[in-house]
């Protein structure tokens, strides 16, 4: 790993990190952390650090293009979504599925220990049923769930998008192609 991509990696890493300990102490990210973590990413993308400023800017763009439906029906929180957008001027557009990948994966394991911690696992996968069933039949049956409903199981997603972005970076999924 060449110099600049290590100060690349560590500066994503500090932007998770921060992201992380205000996710998990005051259940926020705070603009501050999404904000200088993007410009930074933009900032190496301009001196050719890594992956180049069109993929950079596209990452960024399209992370919120697919989180921006998901904080509007309230699945998912503003600071979940600008970490994402984030987290793509890092990695590019072409990192993006694989991080969603890892980062899902990592959301539902934190999830199932969350729910069985808090003796709520049943509900939880009952209300999941129910969400599903509301967002597939377009709100026909089932149940709409929020964030925001006083009793929604929520859990700290910025923990599973850091946990998602370092195993992407260290464990890469190629599609084929480039972009």
């Amino acid at each position: 790993m060449s110099t600049l991509v290590t100060v690349k990696f560590l500066a994503l890493i500090a932007m998770l990190g921060v992201a992380v300990v205000t996710d998990l102490r005051e259940r926020r990210i705070p603009n501050a952390v999404t904000v200088t973590g993007a410009s930074a990413a933009i900032l190496l993308a301009v001196f050719g650090v890594g992956i180049g400023l069109t993929s950079s800017l596209l990452g960024l763009v399209v992370a919120l293009g697919v989180t921006i439906p998901f904080f509007a029906l309230g699945a998912l929180g503003a600071g979940d979504a600008k970490l994402l957008a984030a987290v793509g001027a890092f990695m590019g557009v072409g990192g993006l599925l694989p991080i969603l990948l890892y980062s899902g994966i990592a959301g539902g394991i934190i999830g199932l220990v969350a729910s069985t911690r808090r003796g709520v696992i049943l509900p939880v996968l009952l209300q999941t049923r129910g969400v599903l069933l509301y967002t597939l039949t377009f709100g026909r049956r089932g149940s709409r769930t929020t964030i925001e409903d006083p009793d929604a199981q929520t859990i700290p997603y910025g923990v599973a998008i850091a946990a998602g972005t370092v195993m992407a970076w260290f464990f890469p999924i190629s599609l084929g192609g480039t972009l």
